[in-house]
């Protein structure tokens, strides 16, 4: 889905074209420590995550505000009413790389490259899939096998 909107986190209008991010009003994208998403991956996904029939997103953005990790944080910017609202962020994890991000049956799924058991911080290097839902405004694990997965990231 093609759309601009404004995220709370880093308060710039962003433009995606078939949940891929095409740029914003100016090409410096730190803002406030937030990287915000990388020109031309596919960070964002739309798709029906309340059960509304509306079309909602799910952002990826980078965050650093200074020392060698970079935060990956998922928000979900949902419709209500027709208006878009922004969701309370999802930490990912620390220099995890996003793969792909979908939606299907109200449910976000994620695929990532995280840590293993053996892995530094440095270099992520397992592939990992979660499942979220959206509870109220804010992303939740939506089976076991997330949580543990999130619990050892």
């Amino acid at each position: 889905m093609n759309r601009t909107y404004v995220v709370d986190m880093i308060d710039v209008p962003l433009k995606f074209k078939s949940g891929v991010f095409h740029g914003h009003e100016g090409e410096n994208v730190v803002y406030a420590g937030f990287l915000g998403p990388r020109k031309g991956e596919i960070l964002s996904a739309c798709g029906d995550l309340t059960g509304s029939g509306s079309q909602d997103n799910i952002v990826a953005f980078d965050a650093n505000d200074g020392g060698s990790y970079t935060l990956v944080y998922l928000v979900p910017v949902l419709v209500k009413d027709g208006q878009l609202l922004n969701g309370k962020p999802f930490l990912l994890g620390d220099r995890v790389g996003v793969t792909q991000i979908s939606i299907a049956n109200h449910i976000l799924v994620i695929d990532y490259t995280g840590h293993g058991p053996n892995t530094g911080l440095c270099c992520p290097d397992t592939a990992k899939t979660i499942h979220l839902k959206v509870v109220g405004n804010k992303l939740e694990c939506a089976d076991t096998a997330c949580t543990t997965t999130m619990q050892n990231d």
